[in-house]
């Protein structure tokens, strides 16, 4: 053996940096175009699904009240529907705001998903179609 062994990895060329204009790659490998275009648009896709859950979960505390809260979750038959009420304000609540700052968003969307999913189980349950266009 003439020379020290090296790794096929170690024989590769070394990487090319891209030009900034190019598309890059999220984690996922999916190809994004780095855009003030596309940036504006998740700007604004997550105040809307911010304000979608502020908002609510701020009228149903100020305007509706916990009570009516614990009247509706009763007449669809939820049980221990006093609890579920006050989880329901404080997680539409928090999570909006969480959005809205942009703090821990992997974390923040889970109880969103939820909520909808829930929501359109409960109010499209007899309509499979409607159901399927809510979800």
């Amino acid at each position: 053996m003439s020379g020290p062994a090296t790794s096929p990895l170690a024989r590769q060329a070394p990487l090319q940096r891209a030009s900034p204009r190019a598309a890059k790659s999220n984690h996922r490998g999916v190809i994004m175009k780095d855009c003030a275009k596309c940036k504006n648009l998740f700007t604004a896709n997550r105040i809307l699904l911010g304000l979608l859950m502020l908002v609510p979960g701020l009228l149903k505390l100020f305007v509706v009240k916990p009570a009516a809260v614990v009247g509706m979750l009763t007449g669809m038959g939820y049980p221990i529907p006093s609890v579920l009420a006050w989880v329901l304000i404080i997680a539409e609540i928090g999570t909006g705001i969480m959005i809205l700052g942009n703090w821990n968003l992997r974390y923040a969307i889970i109880p969103p998903a939820i909520i909808l999913t829930l929501a359109g189980f409960t109010a499209y349950w007899g309509s499979w179609p409607s159901l399927i266009l809510h979800l």
